[in-house]
């Protein structure tokens, strides 16, 4: 015998359950990202200032105006040319990703769009509890799906910005150990 009060009570714990994970999509994950964007747009402008800095300490360019011009000192420019690329490659795709996210972030609907499915339901169904609890289940699967794929697309930059991050600052580091020893 089918327990109404069971399917009830299922379908509010799964909507309740929905909605923190709608939420936790929506907001907390994208405020994490967001913090983490930061931080590595301050490293890489740190990296960028670093590497220039160091470069006219060590007087890196000059050998554009000497006669002859080392290999070693040619590769070392090399390096560090490579490094700042990087660095600036990592402050361009941070700025691009902290422009915006994609417009189309989806949630819930307005409230009174809810009241009216709730109304229609109410004088049409035979359990409108139950087939508005679905409804709103329904939406929240979907309103998830996209906000995480909206999400895992902006975590797949920020995987790109730390390794690129990392390159960029152990190609400095050797190119820095190359020119002091």
């Amino acid at each position: 015998m089918f327990n109404k009060y069971a399917h009830r009570k299922n379908l509010e714990f799964l909507a309740d359950v929905a909605h923190k994970q709608h939420l936790f999509q929506m907001i907390d994950i994208p405020r994490f990202q967001y913090g983490l964007l930061r931080t590595y747009l301050w490293i890489s402008a740190f990296l960028l200032t670093t590497e220039i800095t160091v470069a006219d300490y060590f007087h890196v360019t000059d050998f554009f105006n000497a006669d002859v011009v080392s290999i070693r000192d040619f590769f070392i420019f090399f390096i560090w040319f490579l490094a700042l690329g990087i660095a600036f490659i990592t402050f361009c795709i941070g700025v691009d990703a902290m422009r915006g996210r994609r417009s189309d972030k989806l949630g819930l609907a307005d409230p009174g769009e809810w009241a009216m499915v709730s109304w229609n339901l109410s004088d049409q169904s035979k359990w409108p509890r139950e087939e508005f609890l679905n409804e709103v289940i329904i939406t929240l699967h979907s309103s998830i799906a996209h906000n995480l794929a909206t999400n895992n697309q902006l975590g797949a930059k920020l995987r790109a910005i730390s390794r690129l991050l990392v390159l960029s600052a152990c190609l400095f580091g050797w190119a820095t150990i190359l020119e002091i020893t």
